[in-house]
């Protein structure tokens, strides 16, 4: 019919309204017959847009509203079909989107985190370019304790005289 929710559901008002109009002109008027068909009709009318309403804009709601917390329980990446091109179809096509970068996020962090795990794990001591091994940490510890404590003893250089 028309391809967005507001404008179906404007049309239908007016098209309410004109009927009501209709009938109370016939009342007026002294039309019964005309007055209760078209009473019958508008009761009719409004039964047909309230399945229409609960087909097009509650059910997708109660789909999406499904979705949302299925993606808030951690299934990212997931995505809802539809092929509506209204207000509803561009609302899951913005949530299938957001699941998506989601997941995509959700990816980076866990890579994220098992790649610095990964580099705590290892030794952060650099190979040397002579292929030798690095020092043990202790002997290590011992070197460098003896290279501060030399370096602590030295005298300051300052200007000397001639």
């Amino acid at each position: 019919m028309f391809k967005d929710l507001r404008t179906q559901l404007l049309v239908s008002v007016i098209a309410a309204l004109i009927l009501m109009l209709l009938s109370i002109w016939a009342v007026t008027r002294e039309y019964m017959i005309l007055a209760v068909c078209v009473l019958v009709l508008i009761c009719f009318y409004m039964i047909y847009l309230l399945f229409w309403f609960w087909k097009n804009i509650s059910e997708p709601i109660d789909k999406l509203t499904g979705f949302a917390k299925e993606i808030a329980s951690g299934s990212y990446g997931s995505q809802l079909a539809d092929s509506s091109q209204n207000e509803i179809g561009r609302l899951t096509d913005a949530i299938n989107d957001m699941s998506e970068k989601v997941a995509l996020a959700e990816k980076a962090r866990t890579d994220f985190i098992s790649q610095v795990s990964h580099e705590l794990r290892t030794p952060l001591t650099p190979p040397s370019p002579d292929g030798a091994r690095p020092l043990p940490m202790t002997r290590l510890s011992r070197v460098t304790r003896c290279a501060a404590s030399t370096s602590s003893r030295r005298k300051p250089s300052g200007l000397q005289a001639w």
